[in-house]
């Protein structure tokens, strides 16, 4: 495994850190992440490729702290996950802290491939999200055995975002998603 601390990632114009076949079971801790990524799916850590012939698994982000304030409306994601084939090792996402104009703060890709599972065993929690333009967490589509609990999260006001949906979930193809104990304002 690999582990990342401490990181001041700003501006980038693609992820930070990415994920690829071979990277399972990495941590990354107390990074701080501004304005980075310049495209869908993109922002500060990309679990997977482009492809899903780069999947991975068993990955701990947290204490990580994402901030886009750009005035263009992108599709940067804080945190993305392409897919993962590991069925035995999902992904742990607590104790961050999303905020401003970032398109999801969670979110996954390839809702149509029911082969491969995208979130699998996965548990977000802890985080505190602020002021987004979409969703702040996508499970669908094929996903697994997934967890989304206290979590808090500020909608901010309407200069500040276009929050849709605290949760996308449609349509979950296989399950079970357990969403208990958020609280939204």
């Amino acid at each position: 495994y690999v582990r990342v601390r401490g990181i001041d990632g700003q501006n980038f114009n693609d992820s930070f850190a990415e994920g690829h076949h071979s990277g399972d079971f990495n941590i990354v801790q107390h990074g701080r992440y501004y304005n980075c990524g310049s495209g869908w799916g993109r922002g500060g850590i990309r679990l997977g490729g482009d492809d899903f012939r780069k999947l991975c698994g068993g990955w701990l982000i947290e204490w990580n702290v994402f901030m886009r304030d750009l005035t263009t409306r992108g599709q940067e994601h804080a945190v993305f996950n392409f897919a993962t084939d590991n069925y035995d090792h999902g992904f742990t996402i607590r104790h961050n802290r999303v905020m401003g104009n970032f398109k999801d703060a969670f979110s996954s890709a390839n809702k149509a491939d029911k082969t491969v599972g995208r979130y699998i065993n996965t548990v977000i929690h802890d985080n505190y999200i602020e002021a987004l333009e979409d969703d702040v967490v996508e499970m669908e589509g094929p996903v697994l055995c997934c967890a989304f609990y206290n979590n808090v999260i500020n909608g901010g006001d309407e200069s500040e975002g276009l929050m849709v949906a605290v949760i996308g979930m449609s349509p979950v193809d296989a399950g079970p998603i357990y969403v208990c104990r958020n609280t939204a304002f």
